[in-house]
């Protein structure tokens, strides 16, 4: 919006408030409608954020699963995107049925629950490993992907509760890391490191803190394999951090880009507060209806 574009447009709403409200014109409806195109264009979903795919996929099973565990699968995958969002990242939610257009343009792919991958989805995988991308397999019950990743797949274990209770952090895992991750898990699929291919960053310890020796997080060239989900209880801001953490090491610059990111969203959120709020005091037409055009002027870019 050019300077004398966005002159014209506050004095034509600024006009619009001193005629009083003239007659068949409903001032709550037209801010209503405001607020949310402003809205719109603000959130993560918006016009701001479809001019460009995400640089991480966040990859759902569809033909790589059970159909009775799709549903599950997908909370967790959301989970995912959630903790990414709340940090200013934006991460594309997909599944498997194409896995060429999943991993397009994409230099971080979180799969979830990736148990009998086809033989397309481990070609397109181990061509995006070949081209410089970087997987998080959470919960991968494949020897093939494990050997993709550098990783020898183990067994299902399902020990008393309380033995998988904290992912506890070693020497050498992503920058920003946390110390440990607090968890429930009730089960995992083991797996070890294979010298000269992947190292185990992070160790399984039981409530009282002492180490069952299983790996929980394994690292090698491919990215990272995660011997169970992260679900929805104990330290959710260790788990942001983990993912924050696996996508600077991803994608150079995406930290710089979440911070900027999430300051602008609470600017321009403070600015909505604002003039929403305003509607209901005073009668200066004029002075609420500039406020929702400098929203508007935001929102397009101004």
């Amino acid at each position: 919006m050019n300077e004398k574009h966005r002159q014209t447009r506050k004095t034509s709403v600024a006009r619009a408030g001193n005629t009083g409200c003239s007659s068949g014109f409903d001032r709550r409806a037209f801010l209503k409608m405001v607020g949310a195109a402003a809205a719109f264009c603000l959130a993560p979903g918006g016009w701001a954020a479809a001019a460009a795919k995400p640089k991480i996929a966040i990859i759902a099973p569809h033909d790589s699963c059970p159909a009775g565990e799709r549903p599950f699968a997908l909370r967790v995958a959301k989970h995912l995107q959630r903790w990414l969002a709340m940090n200013g990242i934006a991460a594309a939610l997909e599944d498997d049925t194409n896995p060429a257009a999943a991993l397009k343009d994409c230099r971080l792919a979180i799969l979830v629950m990736c148990q009998t991958p086809s033989e397309k989805e481990l070609a397109e995988l181990a061509k995006f490993v070949k081209n410089g991308g970087k997987i998080a397999s959470f919960y991968g019950t494949s020897p093939r992907l494990a050997a993709l990743m550098g990783v020898r797949l183990g067994k299902y274990s399902k020990p008393p509760p309380g033995t998988y209770a904290q992912m506890v952090f070693l020497q050498g895992g992503p920058k920003h890391a946390p110390a440990k991750i607090v968890q429930s898990s009730a089960n995992i699929f083991t797996a070890d490191a294979i010298e000269g291919k992947s190292k185990t960053i992070a160790l399984w310890h039981d409530r009282k803190n002492v180490s069952t020796k299983d790996a929980a997080i394994i690292q090698s060239a491919a990215g990272w394999w995660i011997t169970h989900i992260f679900t929805a209880d104990g330290d959710e801001k260790a788990k942001e951090l983990f993912l924050l953490s696996i996508a600077g090491e991803s994608c150079p610059g995406i930290w710089a880009y979440a911070a900027w990111r999430k300051e602008r969203d609470s600017r321009l959120a403070a600015d909505r507060a604002f003039a929403v709020a305003d509607l209901d005091h005073g009668d200066n037409a004029v002075g609420r209806y500039v406020i929702v055009a400098e929203v508007i002027e935001v929102a397009e870019g101004g």
